[in-house]
């Protein structure tokens, strides 16, 4: 069944989906215990409806209420996001006390001033305590959310809401100073899955598996709303069982006919460093439509071998996709439709000054994200807002009615992103830089993330990828630092070389791959043990917070 945006509250667009799939499965969670064993728990839509009104007649807010959701990775993480619209407030979802830093949690807490939070049972004193030492009275009731009556929602009635009011906060996941969280409505939600869908094509025969964090709207739109908001099917289990076993994706995947899934382009690294020599002898990827590479800027090369790796297994060949998007808009703002993704080669010195030409010396290599799914898409002059002219790089700005109302309480940085043109069309100014190509959209960066190193313009994720792709390297963060008036560039590496003569020779190796692809000098290379660059919560790297932990390093 299509989504269509339409009007109304995302409830009533869910309940009318209850109604005609009432014994359907909806959700199932994998749980895997510490030996690799695992649990499947599985509600049909009709369960799901029943466990939601019994969780919302719990909650004592009034409407548009925030309510904060500390829950670990579990079929009751999507049941309190629905209970909590099911009881009129404006959902806030979080991770739980230990699975972050506490102090930037209760940042978020006191910005969001939540009057209610849900938790389960084994976090409960984590929660009470984190509450109690932060000093966060606003919060008047902390739910159990696996811990309620069943049956005790019998006969209650939604809260009634409009489109136009808020659904739910979502902090961004690189906040590292105050907190910044996107107020978006229930009938910006419901474009935003539209557009998913036109995307990716949802239905009632939709299996969306994920690992990624609810709290993520990667995860949250396209792997939980878009398969539920068509009947569909969602399959999860926790990121940390990925990052223990990748391969338990595959698995996953396999086992129950996926149709979509996807994660940001670190997870397919990790995934080939596990396939090597292991039996993949059961695995089936043949009921795979589509695979998505998003989140972050997609490898090509890491694309390539995910193809050439997964193509045995069924993998068809049009599956593997790039897709752009952004939580303030939609996370499906751009795609390739029918066809494969292209990969084209750019002249680097060109693109650093905003020009777009065909290579001449040093190249680089760029994956075309596709053409907009729903939104209107320009490329114009960051600073005058004009568009820029045809063979230009220019800041990405989208148009439409799944762009967010604003940032929570940020009227000045509201203002600032989200412009309204000379005839009254309100933009999102996305941050990044890019240009379209023979139709398709290309993503040169990041306007914030450029590092001018001798008046040059170098984007550290296109460091990232010369460098990751040297053997020894596992993985790779590479930030700018300022040096009185100027900026270089630091390298930090996660390498298993122990030895020192090795290190020292994958360190020079590094400087010159880094001279000679972008002929810039290193200001620093830092080796570091697998595991040590900080990273989120999905595991994906922190280039922010490994700025902070290690700071100028020097060659």
């Amino acid at each position: 069944m299509a989504i269509d945006s339409g009007t109304g509250s995302i409830v009533d667009r869910f309940r009318s989906v209850v109604e005609r799939n009432r014994e359907r499965p909806a959700i199932t969670f994998r749980d895997y215990g510490p030996t690799g064993d695992f649990e499947d728990r599985t509600l049909t839509f009709g369960a799901v409806e029943s466990a939601v009104l019994d969780l919302a007649a719990g909650i004592e807010a009034h409407p548009g209420d925030r309510i904060a959701l500390l829950l670990p990775p579990s079929e009751h993480y999507p049941l309190s996001y629905l209970a909590t619209l099911y009881a009129g407030g404006t959902a806030i979802p979080l991770a739980p006390p230990e699975y972050g830093k506490i102090e930037h949690l209760a940042d978020c807490l006191r910005d969001a001033e939540p009057t209610v939070v849900v938790t389960t049972g084994d976090y409960l004193p984590a929660v009470r305590r984190m509450l109690r030492d932060q000093g966060l009275d606003g919060v008047r009731q902390v739910l159990v959310a696996d811990d309620i009556e069943p049956g005790s929602g019998a006969g209650w009635e939604p809260v009634a809401r409009a489109g136009s009011d808020l659904a739910h906060l979502i902090y961004t996941s690189g906040s590292t100073g105050t907190p910044s969280a996107v107020m978006t409505t229930h009938r910006s939600v419901l474009a935003n899955v539209a557009e998913c869908d036109r995307a990716y094509g949802f239905g009632d025969d939709t299996v969306a598996v994920s690992w990624m964090p609810f709290s993520f709207a990667m995860c949250l739109f396209i792997k939980v709303l878009g398969p539920l908001m068509a009947g569909g099917h969602g399959v999860y289990f926790a990121a940390q069982a990925f990052i223990q076993d990748p391969l338990r994706w595959l698995a996953v995947m396999s086992e129950t006919g996926a149709t979509v899934s996807g994660a940001p382009n670190f997870a397919y690294e990790r995934l080939l460093t596990s396939i090597g020599a292991a039996d993949l002898s059961g695995i089936d990827l043949g009921s795979l439509r589509t695979l998505i590479n998003g989140g972050e800027r997609m490898n090509p090369d890491t694309m390539a071998q995910v193809q050439k790796a997964l193509e045995p297994l069924g993998l068809p060949a049009a599956a593997a996709t790039p897709s752009y998007g952004c939580t303030e808009a939609s996370l499906a703002a751009a795609k390739p439709v029918d066809t494969d993704y292209v990969v084209s080669e750019f002249d680097a010195a060109h693109l650093e000054v905003g020009r777009v030409r065909p290579p001449a010396g040093v190249a680089r290599t760029l994956v075309c994200c596709g053409t907009a799914t729903g939104q209107t898409l320009a490329i114009v002059d960051p600073d005058t807002g004009s568009p820029v002219a045809p063979g230009t790089v220019g800041e990405i700005r989208l148009a439409g009615d799944s762009v967010a109302d604003g940032y929570w309480r940020r009227p000045e940085k509201t203002a600032e992103v989200f412009v309204v043109d000379a005839d009254g069309r309100r933009w999102l100014r996305s941050g990044d830089l890019g240009f379209l190509h023979d139709g398709g959209l290309y993503i040169a960066g990041r306007l914030k993330e450029v590092v001018i190193v001798n008046g040059r313009n170098i984007h550290p994720p296109d460091v990232d990828a010369t460098v990751q792709a040297l053997e020894g390297v596992l993985a790779v963060a590479v930030y700018g630092y300022e040096v009185a008036a100027s900026e270089e560039l630091a390298c930090v590496v996660e390498t298993a070389e122990t030895d020192p003569a090795a290190r020292e020779a994958l360190r020079k190796q590094i400087v010159r791959a880094v001279s000679r692809t972008f002929d810039v000098r290193l200001g620093g290379v830092d080796l570091v043990e697998p595991g040590a660059i900080p990273r989120a919560t999905n595991g994906k790297i922190s280039r922010q917070s490994t700025k902070k932990q290690y700071g100028p390093q020097s060659v």
